[in-house]
């Protein structure tokens, strides 16, 4: 036999492993394909053992010949490995279980003093927006909802009706019914007590808190059921975790909505990636439905992530039972559906209530500028931009299009942020008012720590070593300024760029520079 041409190039497992396969000409002219395999070491391709295929008699057959060969040569390997190194001592299921939640054990380590203890001068723990969130359940157990006798936060009112001394809350009462059962008990209604009491200050920073610890736990959760190694998982959430808003909006800014929304995103995808595997699916369907229940109620551009996060479940090719998909997939659309419905109908009746018009926001005359596009702001501001402050958002999506398997669900968070950068661009206050970062990217942020840590180990090594560098230097960076917020250094809003890299490589950066 004579070799004739190649036939092809195929790699295996992301690169790792090259197989050349070459079309042969017989006596007889029939076709048969050989090929010989390599190993990517380094950079360089390098023949795996004896790399010879003998010739199949197609193209596939040649491929599976080469698969077994890899196989083959991986036990070679493993079975010298284990007779050339003395044998490892057991790991206790303590060292596994530390190994395993390394993240979320240290998070926790933090947290707790923070909390408790809290290393920043401004307070009370619910103040500015938080208050009229957390208003309602006052409201609610007053069975008042006019909100008009609060004279002192008229601002917050975004339609009034003199006739009825009803007054419209323009912040949703989701927040205070998820809080309900915790804050409901401390809220002191004798006369002349405080709006807000010192108990329901405290469990506020304590309930922002355990969501935090929650976040942290379902995006280690997320990543091992998708296949990431406990090292790239923990470095994944500890990246995201202080290289973003979430740290802040779980302890400094925790009487807001974005911790929560975060919790509700994230606990969504997990949800659906246990649903595939073994969680029953009716608990499944209850727990998507009450989810998405208080994600609307919450904040209503939660209703956008949770639709993307529906349309992009369907072609991720993350395991599972494919035959029953198409009935899980109904089922859990349905669940989501009922809970958003829910929301709606929720928020309806309480703007016809305070405006006698259906509506579903409560924003009122707040809208859209579309004469005013400020996306560009919204990405790249010192202001209040995204990539600006969560400079590691970037480098999560980078890994995760580098690599096969995240491509997809990187296109598809790449886009639901595109989407959030158009709507906040033409919004009346694109920043979203104080806060650090643009905060009203907080809750997409797990989304994409699950997409990095699946991404990392599939990164060839001499890509993977500057993308963790990158990802921890830029963590660094947000840490900074965070601690510069919470000094009092760094402004609350209208940053300016000497003020930004005064924190990041300055007189107010946590390294030496000056």
């Amino acid at each position: 036999m004579d070799r004739q041409k190649v036939a092809g190039v195929w790699y295996l497992e992301n690169s790792r492993f090259r197989v050349e396969v070459y079309q042969y000409k017989t006596g007889n002219l029939n076709m048969r394909f050989g090929a010989h395999v390599f190993e990517n070491q380094g950079g360089v391709y390098r023949a795996v053992g004896d790399s010879t295929i003998p010739p199949q008699s197609s193209v596939p057959e040649a491929l599976v010949a080469a698969e077994e060969r890899i196989r083959d040569w991986r036990a070679n390997q493993a079975s010298r490995n284990s007779s050339s190194k003395p044998a490892k001592r057991p790991v206790s299921p303590w060292a596994r279980f530390v190994q395993r939640w390394a993240a979320l054990l240290l998070v926790s380590a933090v947290l707790i003093p923070v909390t408790l203890a809290p290393p920043y001068a401004n307070g009370p723990p619910i103040r500015s927006d938080g208050i009229f969130y957390h208003i309602w359940t006052r409201a609610i157990l007053e069975r008042d909802l006019s909100f008009c006798k609060w004279t002192e936060f008229g601002w917050a009112w975004s339609g009034r009706d003199p006739s009825r001394g009803v007054c419209r809350n323009k912040y949703p009462m989701g927040l205070a019914l998820l809080r309900f059962p915790i804050m409901a008990p401390l809220v002191d209604l004798r006369p002349g007590a405080p709006l807000i009491s010192r108990s329901e200050h405290e469990a506020s920073l304590i309930c922002g808190a355990v969501a935090l610890a929650l976040v942290v736990w379902l995006l280690l959760s997320s990543s091992y059921l998708l296949g990431a190694p406990v090292w790239a998982a923990n470095f994944s959430a500890l990246a995201f975790v202080f290289g973003t808003g979430l740290f802040h909006y779980g302890t400094y800014d925790s009487s807001f909505t974005h911790i929560y929304s975060a919790l509700g995103l994230t606990l969504l995808v997990w949800l659906g990636l246990r649903s595939r595997k073994r969680m029953p699916p009716a608990v499944t369907v209850a727990a998507i439905a009450v989810t998405c229940f208080f994600l609307t109620a919450i904040r209503n551009t939660n209703l956008i992530a949770i639709l993307f996060l529906l349309a992009a479940a369907s072609p991720m090719p993350w395991g599972g039972d494919k035959r029953r998909l198409p009935t899980l997939r109904w089922r859990v659309s349905a669940a989501a559906l009922v809970g958003i419905v829910a929301a709606i109908i929720l928020n309806l009746a309480y703007n016809y209530y305070a405006t006698h018009h259906l509506s579903f926001s409560t924003y009122g005359d707040e809208s859209f500028f579309f004469s005013r596009p400020m996306q560009w702001s919204v990405l790249f501001s010192y202001q209040r931009g995204l990539l600006t402050y969560y400079p590691v958002l970037a480098v999560g999506l980078v890994a995760g299009f580098w690599t096969r398997r995240t491509r997809l669900a990187a296109l598809w968070l790449s886009g639901l942020i595109a989407g959030f950068v158009t709507l906040y661009g033409f919004w009346a206050s694109w920043f979203l008012g104080g806060g650090m970062g643009h905060r009203g990217f907080v809750e997409l942020m797990p989304l994409a720590a699950i997409i990095f840590a699946v991404s990392l180990p599939d990164l060839p090594l001499e890509r993977r070593k500057p993308i963790i560098i990158l990802a921890a230097a830029f963590s660094f960076l947000t840490l900074e300024i965070m601690c510069g917020y919470w000094a009092g250094t760094f402004p609350f809003s209208d940053a300016t760029r000497e003020v930004y890299w005064s924190h990041v490589a300055g007189k107010n950066s946590l390294l030496p520079f000056q």
